[in-house]
């Protein structure tokens, strides 16, 4: 039991259970389906909101955002998932309007040929995209990206921190 564990053997246990996650990815149309919030071609963003959307998400992306269903239906966080015909491909984490989590699958990078479709998510979505994932997603390489985080940046430029 990891209540009666030390530091290190909780650790060790969180380790081993990402591991099994990562083994564990598929591909495939989902069985549980999900609100469909906005579609890009052949792509669409879905808001996953039961224990069953997460778990699936969580078992074909191979990462743990199954365990976040007791967060999802307290209202402290919302999960989307950018899927297509073969299943989810980024899986996103947001509280409020700030993207917390971008997530491919085994918890890396989105692949790269997603990531004009997620940086437009963030966008339609009027996300705050900074987060520890930001740089994994290449902001930046066009003009409306650069023109939508003006404002963001600015807002920082203002805080004493970085004066």
């Amino acid at each position: 039991m990891v209540l009666n564990s030390t530091v290190y053997e909780a650790a060790q246990a969180s380790f081993r259970y990402h591991d099994e996650l990562k083994s564990t990815t598929s591909e495939g149309e989902v069985e549980y389906r999900a609100e469909i919030i906005k579609e890009y071609g052949d792509m669409r963003l879905v808001k996953l909101t039961t224990k069953e959307q997460l778990d699936e998400e969580g078992k074909m992306m191979g990462h743990c955002v199954g365990s976040y269903y007791e967060q999802v239906i307290a209202g402290h966080l919302e999960i989307y998932s950018l899927r297509n015909s073969s299943g989810p491909h980024v899986t996103f984490e947001v509280q409020g309007n700030d993207v917390k989590q971008i997530k491919g699958k085994q918890n890396k990078s989105p692949v790269e040929k997603y990531l004009p479709v997620v940086k437009q998510v963030i966008m339609d979505m009027k996300w705050n995209p900074l987060c520890y994932d930001f740089k994994s997603i290449e902001w930046g390489k066009t003009e409306e990206e650069k023109d939508y985080l003006r404002p963001v940046a600015i807002k920082l430029e203002n805080y004493e921190f970085f004066k």
